[in-house]
């Protein structure tokens, strides 16, 4: 079981008008339908210790949650949802038991609710609207946007879970060519932390508003490739596909490499998929399903299980 799976029940577990309410007024369906105390406190730091993306801190037993307040903006919807995650995780045995046995329970827990978090402020129905079965896109983070009541990171998160490979997607503050949040999804996570500056001649330091590049970088964007690609393989290559916003870019970064029977040595394997259309890469051989799964891949192929069909590439 999986964070992500986890927080699916869980949040499956809450009644639908109770959970439409927590996504529309978070703070008004807390106290009227569970009795919580919301208490702003303006001492709170920007982000929890163990990683999570939020600026909280909830008192579970006493049915009680402290925020940093920023007055009906989409980052205080998240944080009070996270903390929600938090009560509904101590009420279940099930994900108690399994963080017991996980070698870092604290991440693990703050990871699972940010994904209740972004599980209620962005349901899988809008998601799968705003997709309408295409492959994601840096565009599709502006849709999920305005189509929602979630943060751009919430619909980051959204977007990593559906990449077809181990990957991210990662925002980019275009005034200051640092990283603000990234998502990561698949196994090992790619590890892009908040503030890595884009390096100077980068593509994606220099993007104008709407401006587009793909191509070919690592994941500390110390190095950038255009196509076409070099005849001598470089490792820790990842594909990517960005847009610039107003104030952000979006860049989606999938690692190619990770799907073994593509062909021969790792040159070949990314010749191959740079070849292949986009929208492959997203569909089941099996079935054929365009919706990529959230599960963790396959430990023999390394390649996530389908939603739709559930097998993966050596079934």
């Amino acid at each position: 079981m999986t964070p992500k799976l986890h927080a699916r029940r869980l949040v499956a577990s809450v009644p639908n008008k109770i959970r439409e309410a927590l996504g529309l007024e978070p703070e008004d369906a807390l106290i009227r339908h569970f009795g919580m105390h919301i208490v702003p406190l303006d001492q709170l730091r920007d982000c929890r210790g163990a990683g999570g993306w939020c600026d909280g801190v909830s008192l579970t037993t006493d049915r009680v949650i402290c925020f940093a307040p920023s007055p009906r903006s989409r980052r205080q919807n998240f944080t009070l949802l996270h903390e929600f995650g938090h009560f509904l995780v101590n009420e279940d045995d099930d994900v108690l038991d399994w963080l017991a046995d996980r070698p870092n329970p604290a991440a693990d827990v703050e990871r699972l609710c940010d994904a209740i978090a972004a599980q209620i402020l962005l349901p899988d129905a809008t998601i799968l609207r705003v997709l309408d079965g295409h492959k994601p896109t840096p565009e599709h983070l502006h849709q999920l946007y305005a189509a929602s009541r979630a943060s751009e990171e919430v619909c980051a998160i959204a977007l990593a879970n559906r990449l077809p490979v181990r990957g991210a997607v990662v925002l980019i503050r275009r005034r200051t060519a640092a990283v603000v949040f990234a998502a990561s999804n698949g196994w090992p996570l790619l590890h892009i932390h908040r503030g890595l500056v884009v390096p100077q001649h980068h593509p994606l330091r220099d993007l104008g508003i709407r401006q587009r590049w793909s191509g070919w970088t690592t994941s500390d964007l110390r190095l950038a490739i255009s196509e076409p690609l070099p005849d001598t393989p470089i490792p820790n290559l990842l594909q990517a596909w960005a847009e610039a916003g107003a104030n952000r870019t979006t860049t989606i970064l999938l690692d190619t490499l990770s799907r073994k029977g593509v062909a021969g040595d790792a040159y070949t394997r990314r010749t191959n998929v740079r070849s292949m259309p986009y929208e492959e890469m997203l569909a089941c051989p099996h079935c054929g399903h365009g919706s990529s799964s959230n599960i963790y891949p396959c430990e023999e192929c390394e390649f996530p299980p389908c939603r739709q069909c559930g097998r993966c590439q050596c079934i």
